[in-house]
């Protein structure tokens, strides 16, 4: 509420006013202009002290509503500083008995209309009564309690002292007392005359003007409100509701730190049993977010770094890269911003921080003001620096009487922290002026007399309210005029991207070799896929795909990749390697792999035929040679094997001798190339029928034991006596006859005769000596 002062009215500071000095001869008011609107219900509570002179202290107070907004008051002495206010309904306090108004003997109270005191007239709507339930005098010097209630619907008007109900009236006040206007305004008058006290009211509640600051308020999600003070002076209990996100429910200051959007609601139970109550709206903001993306988390060498960040349009967004200082990007129209580093050389790493949505900056003067000397001069822009302040452009302010004091409401609520700017010179050499908003004061004395100049203050607290106090002199004050940023939320983020360099390889040659085959052309078959290992040697294999081309072009474009086996074309061919990430194909490195096919060293055996042969049982050996082609002896290393014994040891030359019937393989292993092509050649040795045994003698002495025709290749045999009889016979003969019969028994000594089929459907005739 702004208060407006008339006559010896002052503020005592806070809610406290004095209307009279404790002096003869006072008249002053105190009118706000908060509108009442009397189609609803209000509440006003206030404590009054009316002195502490009894027998000779005068003349009282009233409470004075009408229908209009002028700072103005009436008769002194016995008409209260009201009488002759037309148009108002009035409560008087009258502590001074004047008989010709038949006053009652005892300090009362009376509901009066129409500025008139005299209690005979029709204007009195009801009273004198006593105004103390408990004393004939309320001139103790004490503060006593006053409410006065409206209720619109029963259209009743009461009137409360000291927790005593004094007065009730129940008519249309609206039209009796203010011919059907509802909204009024209200104030205070007082006066004294030759007997006087000093006279004060202290506001307490006032249920249309936000007493207790309980505002509206936005918070962000997390946040609280710790500065919320509902103390009410002679409050027994405090009850906040709902109790969620309340520190305490019981006291009047308590920390609020709601979830989601509240209506809280404070009851406060007085000294006098009733309840006020009074209630405050909190919207929880949700905090800002934002998102952290890349292409990719891997870049080719040589290639930017790109971060995406996305969240609400025009959002700034703190960030740092690689655990540095921390930085700020603001968000374009779309709700999006890139971060790029160019061509780093190490991996890079982007971590947001938090994210806010920065207020327009609000710009604002002053609003509307009372007191001091032309108050509305103060209200709107400030005039240029330099100019000389008048009665026109200015109002100035004393350090004595009604003009002491000037209060200035602001365009808006301004932060605490923020800077105002005070348009104000001195009136003359010596003076000097307090500001403050309650919490900051300072004294303001700077600048040349008459000339305007701007002065900063910083507020101490969330203020819409400037007081200027005189302190010496005259002091002009030409206005104020701010710039602020609305806080905001600030979201806290954790969001991190790292982008890796992909190192890419280089200056891979690679050779593949493979032995020729007896075509002995040059080409052969290959498979290169076990190459890869090699080289993927430096890089992370599963970032990568390998393609084969057989020419660099292909290689460098992407085309013609070859498969496995492959053949090559020439001897030597070279294969181009392409190794692309598996995120760009634009991102890839080559490598080479040439293609050689080593000759085998090719050999032959020096005979015509296609086996070697001896006689069975003649000691003379067969000679084995190989013929080289294209290799000297020197050029490669011989081994020997024969199908029954394996490696024949010691034997390592061109040549190999031998009276065993077996196959023959020779080893030839170049000594020349890298791979150690090695070349296989084999021959059968055989043993021919050069003669049969003409005797055997099967005794034990490990000579001529059986009938040996192994190296005939006998298909079948058949064994006679001499009397032609057949005793023994067998297919696929070699040398199991040791002179039995066909049942395993022995055979007498003798000649024995015996016919064969061996070889190609040869036959043969002859005899054998069996001998024991």
């Amino acid at each position: 509420m702004v208060p407006s002062f008339h006559g010896s009215a002052s503020s005592l500071g806070g809610e406290c006013y004095r209307i009279t000095n404790n002096t003869t001869t006072q008249r002053g008011a105190v009118w706000y202009n908060n509108v009442i609107d009397l189609t609803g219900d209000f509440e006003i509570i206030f404590d009054a002290n009316f002195g502490d002179r009894d027998a000779d202290g005068a003349d009282g107070m009233a409470f004075v509503m009408k229908t209009t907004a002028d700072v103005e008051y009436g008769t002194p002495g016995g008409g209260l500083g009201y009488e002759g206010l037309t148009g108002t309904l009035a409560v008087e306090f009258d502590t001074w008995r004047n008989g010709n108004r038949d006053d009652i003997d005892e300090d009362h109270l009376a509901l009066m209309m129409n500025g008139d005191t005299y209690h005979t007239s029709s204007n009195n709507l009801i009273g004198p009564v006593v105004a103390s339930a408990t004393s004939g005098n309320i001139e103790d010097g004490m503060y006593h309690e006053v409410k006065i209630s409206w209720n619109a619907a029963t259209q009743t008007f009461r009137v409360f002292f000291d927790c005593e109900e004094r007065i009730t009236f129940e008519g249309d006040i609206v039209t009796q007392a203010f011919g059907g206007v509802s909204n009024v305004y209200f104030g205070y008058t007082g006066s004294t005359g030759a007997s006087y006290n000093v006279q004060e009211i202290c506001f307490k509640y006032v249920s249309f003007s936000n007493t207790w600051g309980l505002v509206d308020r936005e918070i962000c999600s997390g946040d609280s409100i710790g500065n919320i003070n509902a103390t009410y002076s002679g409050a027994s209990a405090y009850a906040w509701s709902p109790a969620e996100g309340v520190s305490d429910v019981t006291i009047p200051n308590p920390v609020f730190t709601p979830t989601e959007d509240t209506t809280y609601t404070l009851t406060i139970t007085d000294n006098c049993g009733d309840t006020l109550a009074d209630s405050f709206d909190v919207v929880v903001l949700p905090l800002p977010t934002a998102d952290l993306t890349v292409a990719g988390n891997i870049i080719c060498d040589g290639n930017d770094a790109e971060f995406f960040i996305t969240g609400v349009n025009n959002n700034e967004v703190t960030y740092t890269l690689n655990g540095g200082a921390e930085q700020t990007i603001k968000l374009d129209d779309t709700g999006a911003a890139t971060i790029v580093v160019p061509a780093p050389t190490t991996a890079q790493t982007l971590t947001l921080v938090s994210t806010d949505s920065p207020n327009p900056p609000v710009s604002g003067n002053g609003l509307s003001a009372s007191g001091g000397v032309n108050p509305d001069n103060t209200v709107g822009a400030v005039e240029t620096v330099g100019t000389l302040a008048t009665n026109a452009n200015s109002a100035y302010i004393s350090t004595t009487g009604t003009t002491n004091e000037l209060v200035l409401v602001l365009d808006d609520i301004v932060p605490e922290g923020s800077e105002i700017f005070i348009s104000s010179a001195k009136r003359n050499g010596t003076a000097q002026m307090e500001v403050t908003d309650g919490v900051n004061s300072q004294i303001v004395d700077s600048g040349v007399v008459h000339e305007l100049h701007l002065v900063s203050f910083i507020t101490g607290k969330d203020t819409n309210t400037l007081t200027f106090v005189g302190v010496s002199g005259y002091y002009w004050i030409d206005g104020v005029e701010y710039t602020f940023i609305p806080p905001s939320c600030v979201g806290d983020l954790s969001a991190s991207e790292t982008i890796s360099l992909l190192q890419l390889d280089s200056d891979i040659h690679l050779t593949d070799y493979v032995c020729d085959d007896e075509s002995r052309d040059g080409i052969e078959s290959f498979d290169l896929t076990y190459l890869e290992s090699d080289i993927l040697s430096n890089v992370d294999a599963s970032m990568f795909v390998v393609s084969y081309h057989t020419s660099l072009d292909d290689a460098n474009s992407g085309d013609a990749s070859i498969s496995f086996p492959y053949e090559n074309v020439t001897n030597p061919q070279t294969i181009y390697v392409r190794v692309e990430s598996t995120f760009d194909p634009d991102c890839y490195y080559l490598a080479d792999i040439e293609l050689k096919v080593e000759d085998i060293p090719y050999a032959t055996f020096d005979n015509e035929e296609t086996e070697y042969a001896f006689c069975a049982g003649d000691e003379e050996p067969v000679v084995m040679s190989l013929d080289l082609d294209g290799f000297s002896e020197s050029d490669v290393t011989i081994e020997w094997y024969s199908e029954d014994e394996g490696l024949i040891a010691g034997e390592s030359g061109l040549s190999l001798s031998t009276n065993r019937a077996d196959t023959y393989t020779a080893v030839i292993t170049s000594n020349t190339g890298l791979l150690g092509c090695s070349y296989e050649v084999s021959t059968n040795v055989v043993a021919e029928v050069c003669k049969i045994p003409e005797g055997i003698s099967p005794n034990g002495d490990t000579v001529n034991e059986y009938f040996e025709l192994s190296s005939f290749g006998v298909k079948k045999i058949e064994i006679f006596n001499r009397y032609g009889t057949l005793v023994y016979s067998k297919h696929n003969y070699t040398n199991e006859w040791r002179g039995q019969t066909n049942d395993g028994e022995d055979l007498p000594v003798g000649t024995y005769f015996y016919t064969m089929e061996f070889g190609e459907g040869e036959t043969h005739c002859g005899w054998v000596y069996l001998n024991k």
